[in-house]
């Protein structure tokens, strides 16, 4: 037997808010699950930028010391590069070999992101990237989920 009209659209008129807030919540959930994995994704794309002008100050710093042998330049005018528009990154630092305190090894040139969260670093002997927190004690639990090695 049919229902009645009146009965039937009594019946369909809509969710109820436990349906909605059930929604809203799973939704929620997976928000924050997918946040800081996006997060990390950004930065990675942001440190490409990084790369590129490390890299590019490596060459140029070998190319300084085969010119001038056992000298690294002390500064970006020395070299024959030119860097413009960083938009992810202060200017870059540029070190004749020096020490980074973490763990010895020497560097020759960083870059500090202008979040202020990290820093990169070329090391001298084979080009690697690595990367630090801003802090004194050397952890970074940041630069290794963006992929970098520790100092």
């Amino acid at each position: 037997m049919p229902l009645p009209a009146n009965k039937l659209r009594e019946e369909n008129l809509g969710y109820t808010l436990a349906e909605i807030m059930a929604v809203i919540v799973i939704l929620g959930v997976l928000a924050a699950l997918a946040l800081p994995n996006y997060t990390i994704q950004v930065k990675k794309v942001k440190n490409q930028e990084a790369r590129q002008v490390l890299l590019a100050l490596y060459d140029a710093q070998k190319d300084y010391e085969r010119e001038n042998p056992g000298q690294y330049a002390d500064t970006i005018k020395n070299l024959d590069i030119e860097i413009e528009g960083l938009k992810n990154f202060e200017e870059p630092g540029i070190f004749n070999a020096q020490v980074l305190g973490c763990d010895g090894r020497p560097y020759l040139a960083s870059m500090k992101a202008l979040d202020g969260n990290y820093i990169l670093y070329v090391l001298e002997d084979n080009a690697t990237i690595v990367c630090t927190d801003d802090s004194e004690d050397c952890s970074a639990p940041l630069c290794t989920q963006m992929g970098f090695k520790e100092f």
